[in-house]
């Protein structure tokens, strides 16, 4: 309440200036605050009510709504979502809420993850969520793929020069030719994570220019979303190679955004 009378004193300092109307002009403004602040709450309670009209839930159980996590949860949520026009931030932060509603359980970090939801945009989601794919240094996963390489060359010469055989029996031929498949399915794994791995670390990718895909995983740094493994490495620059700590696991997980899109990428 302090704060907000605090607000209003300086909002009407500011109108004192202009020469006419200003006794007009600051109860205007306030006004139309209150009704934006108004319209933005009724829409969240109505996406709220939308979900459990979906999922034929008559009511929130009142073992919920009289928990004090609960409380805690959608007080939180509720004072950060009258403060932003972000229609994406808003429909994150029902989200949290909606998820409680179906797993209520005790959420560590809970005000953290709420702050970081309003101070990161779209597209810095998005490169959490790619990162999160990656689970292979690219080195290592570099030579697998020269040894499996290796490996289908010399399986494919033995079955065609049948040296190291034990007679040419189709017994011999198709442990072979299984032992070619099984390698082959392994090498296209390594490929794809590989690929995966060069995509990710684009600003294309994104659909973003290279200044600002640097300050998005800085500022995702900064926030303890991402470190940087490239530190101390040979060739290697800053920020290059990024990779999603686990409290930046948590929150993906925290705001439901750890589904894969149908091709494998991040959506």
């Amino acid at each position: 309440m302090k704060s907000k009378a605090l607000i209003e004193s300086g909002a009407k300092t500011l109108f004192s200036l202009v020469p006419f109307g200003s006794q007009l002009l600051s109860e205007v403004f306030f006004d139309y605050r209150s009704r934006v602040k108004q319209d933005r709450l009724n829409s969240f309670i109505e996406g709220i009510i939308d979900y459990l009209k979906r999922n034929n839930i008559e009511a929130i159980s009142t073992e919920i709504q009289e928990s004090e996590d609960f409380g805690d949860l959608f007080e939180s949520v509720i004072r950060r979502v009258i403060q932003t026009n972000s229609a994406e931030r808003i429909c994150r932060f029902r989200s949290v809420v909606t998820d409680y509603i179906a797993n209520p359980v005790k959420i560590d970090y809970r005000d953290t993850y709420l702050d970081i939801i309003e101070r990161i945009n779209g597209t810095q989601i998005k490169i959490l969520k790619a990162h999160v794919q990656i689970k292979n240094d690219v080195w290592s996963l570099l030579k697998q793929r020269d040894g499996l390489r290796e490996e289908i060359l010399k399986l494919n010469d033995k079955l065609e020069t049948g040296g190291g055989l034990n007679g040419d029996t189709i017994r011999d031929h198709y442990d072979i030719t299984s032992s070619i498949t099984s390698t082959g399915h392994r090498l296209k794994n390594v490929e794809k994570e590989i690929e995966l791995d060069s995509v990710v670390r684009k600003p294309a990718y994104y659909g973003v220019e290279s200044g600002d895909y640097l300050f998005l995983i800085q500022d995702l740094y900064a926030k303890g979303l991402m470190l940087d493994e490239g530190v101390g490495a040979i060739d290697t620059k800053p920020f290059d190679k990024m990779a999603i700590t686990d409290f930046g696991k948590g929150f993906l997980k925290f705001i439901n955004e750890t589904e894969l899109s149908s091709h494998g990428y991040p959506s």
